[in-house]
């Protein structure tokens, strides 16, 4: 239509209506895998809120760039995210071996994580 909505709802521009090309989808997302990017700067209010969406998106999510900038997570937010990458919550016998298993990026700059979850993050690596 007149206002180029049609081109992006059908994922040909972005929401400003510039055009996009395919290789812009293909960074963000796959057919085969599914969403590869997930950039929330500055989205989270609290720590616990790192650990929701980590649950939401589930251990076989296949992210491979996961970019939490600037959310003030501190330690809390990072306890809650290595014991989620170290499969904490999974049970024994489940068939899952590794947990978010194509993530290859892990962004988590202006956090404020402190000695602690710096040390918790760094032994989980």
């Amino acid at each position: 239509d007149e206002y180029g909505d049609d081109d992006y709802l059908e994922g040909n521009s972005d929401m400003f209506g510039n055009t996009k090309s395919s290789g812009d989808n293909e960074k963000y997302y796959s057919k085969e895998f599914g969403l590869q990017v997930l950039h929330l700067g500055s989205a989270m209010k609290n720590p616990e809120a790192v650990g929701l969406l980590l649950n939401g998106l589930g251990p076989m999510c296949p992210v491979r760039e996961f970019s939490l900038t600037s959310n003030n997570i501190g330690s809390e937010g990072v306890h809650q995210i290595v014991d989620f990458l170290q499969g904490k919550d999974i049970p024994k016998n489940s068939k899952i071996k590794q947990v978010m298993p194509y993530l290859d990026r892990l962004d988590l700059s202006n956090n404020r994580l402190g000695n602690e979850g710096l040390k918790k993050l760094t032994s989980a690596i």
